[in-house]
């Protein structure tokens, strides 16, 4: 599942927009990589 501005992990919603952008695309990316979308979710929360 690729994530959007309108639709990402409650997560990242504290995070500045450009901010917030960038994590989906690193998010993204890693799936696209063939990572499991629930290790970039952890990913992503921890480097929020």
């Amino acid at each position: 599942m690729s994530w959007t501005m309108n639709d990402y992990p409650s997560s990242l919603k504290n995070l500045d927009k450009a901010v917030r952008k960038k994590a989906i695309d690193i998010a993204n990316a890693m799936v696209g990589e063939g990572y499991d979308e629930g290790r970039t979710i952890l990913a992503e929360e921890q480097s929020a």
